[in-house]
């Protein structure tokens, strides 16, 4: 396998595929499939799209293993958020590459990601690797406003693409060589992600015409509220899985740059860690009881 090949080839995809534009809302994903159908046919790898609405593309392909392991799914959305091009100082959708780096809406949130697993995909084809698993390629519509045209849909009404499927890698997570840092390689995966929460405020006083300087009014209490809720101490809580993660995490680091990661919750109590584990260097303190998570 020519690797330099391969990278060249992957840039030049990604440039590519940053020129179409599927900024959703609308979409236009058919465009993102239909480019990618045309990617896998040149290697002689036979796809399937389909769209949920028109224009709302999704696209599937895969290659055969002997059956005896689960199959793994490399997912990627085709769509990207909007783009004002008042704030760029590029072509958001041109595919720029300049020094080294390709500039582009969609460059890290996902097509990068799409094209790494697009390559990956079409290197083990070509190598002819023979594989335990099947690998199924596939692009989904509509992940910046809720998968209902894509990845939700794929699963009520394509079910067949996910056959035999035990896992699945998408957004987020990283393999890091890390050599440059001076510490050994090691892969991340997300598990969860921060979760909404919603409140509805209510804010009463006397009523006045507005045009009057008074005093208490109900938006200067609701102001004042949210000016507490904002500033209201919240102590951290280290979660096991986030204790897993960082201890993990120090078996691959420089013994200094990991210290203290083995047991997080202790650490957080030192201010010199706190400065070079937090971004404020800080940590909320809890006005209430103590607990085992707080120091």
């Amino acid at each position: 396998m020519d690797w330099q090949a391969l990278g060249d080839e992957a840039v030049e995809l990604m440039r590519a595929y940053l020129r179409v534009n599927t900024t959703n809302p609308p979409g236009n994903e058919t465009a993102g499939a239909q480019f990618l159908a045309q990617v896998l046919d040149g290697s002689g790898v036979a796809s399937q799209t389909a769209e949920s609405a028109p224009g709302r593309g999704n696209l599937a392909a895969r290659l055969r293993g002997d059956g005896s392991l689960g199959a793994i799914v490399l997912h990627h959305h085709i769509d990207v958020v909007y783009a004002d091009e008042r704030y760029w100082t590029v072509d958001p959708f041109g595919g720029l590459l300049r020094d080294g780096y390709v500039y582009g809406r969609g460059a890290l949130d996902m097509k990068s990601t799409g094209i790494v697993q697009l390559a990956a995909f079409l290197a083990l084809r070509r190598a002819q690797v023979p594989l335990k698993r099947d690998l199924v390629f596939l692009a989904t519509a509509d992940e910046e406003a809720g998968s209902r045209f894509g990845a939700q849909w794929v699963a009520d009404n394509r079910r067949e693409w996910l056959e035999g499927a035990e896992y699945a890698l998408s957004e987020l997570g990283a393999i890091e060589d890390g050599h440059a840092q001076g510490r050994a390689p090691f892969g991340s995966i997300v598990i969860s992600e921060k979760t909404g929460l919603p409140l509805r405020l209510t804010a009463r006083s006397e009523p006045g015409h507005g045009s009057m300087p008074w005093p208490d009014t109900a938006p200067h209490r609701l102001v004042r509220a949210l000016g507490r809720l904002l500033a209201a101490e919240r102590p951290l809580r280290v979660l096991p899985e986030i204790q897993e993660y960082f201890a993990q995490m120090a078996s691959v680091l420089p013994a200094a740059e990991g210290a203290g990661y083995d047991r997080l919750e202790a650490s957080l109590c030192d201010p010199a860690f706190r400065a070079r584990f937090t971004p404020t260097g800080t940590m909320p303190r809890s006005s209430g009881p103590r607990s085992p998570s707080t120091c």
